[in-house]
């Protein structure tokens, strides 16, 4: 007889569940609350050449797994290799400066002293020496805030390289992030690839779901083990039994789904950083990209504007200018449930003190503001060993970039695992 698994979420984590899962013999079901697959990679397209990634921005060269993947499902011919984003300049201050962000602007920087620049860099060869790398977290250090895992760097440039290009991406401050995880990444960084994804982040994943025939719009309500060991999935005041249930939803999202008994204590333990950012474009010519991290932030942490091409994540036609203004972490909880307007107001006008030649934003033609309440999950010190120590039991099972890396790579390990634990536990 074969056995049937519900997969309950269609993002990478949830799609790489299903695909491996279907590999070992098993009937699928995967089910997708939103109306188009892609989870966290989500894509809007705003016309013919002209889409905005809203949610995760780059793959990457130590992104192995997904690679993989892609290359299996025919999808890696999408892959273009792009300049890392965050480069530009560093307000500080009230003072503008290059972002020393590489080892070119590092020995150029005005930021740093002769003795910070060689403390950073023996600093980062001994890394390089000790932290393996594809992301690998190195628990060593996850006990630890970020700031003090990377004491031997120095306070200048902790407070100049590390800073500006980390707690942009993370959404967090360096006080609040585990030193594993700034390790893992500080690796990889230094010497990885990234890519531009013809169509949008999410093009890979909606090609798979469509492969996988993934139900789109589904809403579920509820899921709860069954006596025979089972689990009854609830949809639209209905059940339908599977014998085990994939979970590849956001922590907060899966313990709602789930009954105190079924309800692991790790998932209340999980939290997230929200994330606020706001994108225009308009017809015309434009300014040459470029990007500012403002340090310190309160209402934007980074404006980018440039025309043509590649835009700010995602993709802009010729003849086309865009800017991007983006919340901290600290501001962007209290703009989640702002009136729209008001918030397009304030982030705009900010960015344009920020850098007066973002245009006025009654003069796009598309504006998009995107809030994001479950960004990126909230890896303080300790998350990693916390997650070590959970062991994961059937009928119900988890995937999700939460369980591994605040990533697609992270989340497309952890749905391979998932498929793991399914089959071992079905065999």
């Amino acid at each position: 007889m074969t056995r049937r698994v519900a997969v309950v979420g269609a993002g990478p984590a949830g799609l790489t569940a299903a695909y491996r899962l279907v590999e070992r013999g098993f009937h699928v079901d995967v089910l997708e609350r939103e109306a188009e697959a892609g989870g966290r990679t989500h894509t809007e397209h705003h016309g013919d050449g002209h889409w905005v990634d809203t949610g995760a921005g780059w793959l990457a060269s130590f992104y192995p797994s997904t690679l993989a993947l892609l290359d299996e499902i025919g999808q890696r011919h999408r892959l273009s290799p792009m300049p890392l984003r965050g480069g530009g300049d560093l307000l500080l201050d009230g003072r503008l400066v290059p972002t020393p962000n590489s080892v070119g602007r590092i020995l150029g920087s005005s930021l740093l002293g002769p003795l910070d620049k060689g403390r950073f860099f023996v600093a980062m060869a001994r890394l390089f020496a000790t932290q393996r790398g594809d992301l690998a977290i190195d628990l060593d250090h996850d006990g630890e805030t970020a700031l003090d895992a990377l004491a031997g760097f120095g306070t200048a440039a902790r407070e100049r390289i590390v800073r500006p290009n980390f707690e942009g991406p993370f959404f967090a401050r360096l006080e609040q992030m585990s030193g594993a995880l700034v390790r893992s990444w500080l690796r990889v960084l230094s010497v990885g690839t990234f890519f531009h994804v013809a169509g949008g982040m999410d093009a890979p994943w909606r090609a798979l779901a469509d492969l996988l025939g993934a139900r789109t719009g589904v809403t579920v309500t509820g899921v709860e083990t069954t006596r025979d060991g089972g689990a009854a999935v609830h949809i639209d005041g209905s059940a339908d039994r599977y014998d085990a249930v994939v979970l590849a939803i956001p922590a907060p999202v899966a313990a709602e789904l789930l009954t105190p008994d079924d309800r692991p204590a790790i998932l209340s333990e999980i939290g997230y950083v929200p994330h606020v950012r706001l994108y225009a474009a308009r017809r015309g010519a434009g300014p040459a990209r470029s990007g500012i991290h403002v340090f310190p932030n309160d209402l934007v942490a980074t404006v980018e504007l440039g025309a043509g091409r590649f835009g700010a994540w995602g993709q802009v036609p010729d003849e086309w200018a865009w800017a991007l203004a983006c919340a901290p972490a600290a501001s962007s909880g209290p703009l989640l449930d702002a009136p729209a307007e008001e918030v397009q107001d304030r982030i705009w006008a900010e960015a344009r003190r920020i850098d007066p030649r973002v245009f006025p934003l009654d003069r796009a033609d598309v504006v998009q503001l995107i809030r994001w309440p479950h960004a990126v999950p909230d890896v303080r010190p300790g998350y990693h060993a916390r997650l070590d120590a959970f062991h994961q039991r059937p009928p119900v099972f988890f995937a999700g970039d939460w369980l591994v890396q605040p990533c697609v790579e992270g989340a497309v390990r952890s749905g391979e695992r998932a498929a793991e634990l399914v089959s071992g536990t079905l065999r």
